[in-house]
């Protein structure tokens, strides 16, 4: 209460945003850690979808709580020709895997959002 008469409820938002924000991008680092680890103990593969991580590399896959979205640790899976990662970006909100094996992204997990973070970078570009 005493905080939000000092700092207005504008830039309480934006803390809140911003620290949002930094959740959900080190949750991006550390599933694309499980999914280096994944690759270098299975030869050279990725897993069909991130489900594959769990248990033996993530614990589960994390919720996000991205602009505009309700929290959801929920995967999108992407299968097909893209020239561009953020084609196949479908603003859900969750984790995007691309997991068509013929795709030069095959292996790769995106932010499925298009908004902008506090900084104006999309999330889907991280």
């Amino acid at each position: 209460g005493r905080l939000s008469s000092i700092l207005g409820p504008d830039i309480l938002r934006e803390i809140e945003e911003r620290d949002k924000a930094e959740l959900a991008v080190s949750h991006l680092r550390r599933v694309r850690a499980a999914l280096i680890a994944y690759y270098a103990a299975h030869e050279g593969e990725y897993p069909d979808d991130p489900s594959g991580l769990v248990p033996g590399y993530l614990d589960a896959m994390p919720a996000l709580e991205l602009p505009g979205h309700p929290a959801t640790a929920g995967v999108s899976a992407y299968k097909g020709p893209a020239r561009e990662a953020g084609e196949a970006v479908s603003d859900s909100g969750g984790w995007l895997y691309f997991s068509d094996k013929a795709s030069p992204y095959f292996g790769m997990i995106v932010l499925n959002c298009t908004h902008k973070d506090p900084n104006g970078r999309e999330f889907y570009r991280y």
